[in-house]
């Protein structure tokens, strides 16, 4: 025999075992894996998924009753204005509460820089204007 005959008959034997070995593999019949990893078991499932805000929130459908607590939250702060009053029949997107916004102090030193301002010109109309009434 050539070398190139065994060569080729090397090739065959070696292609035959490997495909051997394939098909035992995936009927079951050979195990590769150690007793640690026979040991996990992955479980799948599924979830329905839904693209939404960060907001979070709760659907109610029902009668407003003052006798049952409940907790409310607003992603603003200030001061409750109005409330659903007792017994509203409430349809999706009715106003329930109504939050003023409240002042942050920045707000606030402005307010009373503006008040000081409006202050100070209304003195000096009453001078300019005392000026313009006095006896010459």
């Amino acid at each position: 025999m050539s070398n190139r005959q065994v060569g080729a008959l090397i090739s065959i034997v070696a292609i035959g075992i490997a495909g051997s070995i394939y098909v035992l593999f995936n009927l079951g019949l050979l195990d590769f894996t150690s007793a640690e990893d026979a040991k996990l078991e992955v479980g799948f499932g599924t979830a329905t998924l839904e693209q939404r805000n960060l907001l979070t929130y709760t659907d109610l459908d029902g009668t407003l009753e003052y006798g049952v607590s409940g907790q409310f939250i607003s992603n603003q702060s200030g001061v409750l204005t109005y409330i659903a009053p007792d017994g509203s029949i409430l349809d999706r997107g009715s106003v329930l509460f109504r939050l003023y916004r409240s002042v942050s102090d920045s707000q606030q030193v402005s307010a009373e820089q503006q008040v000081a301002s409006a202050n100070a010109s209304l003195t000096q109309a009453e001078l300019a204007l005392e000026n313009l009434t006095a006896p010459a």
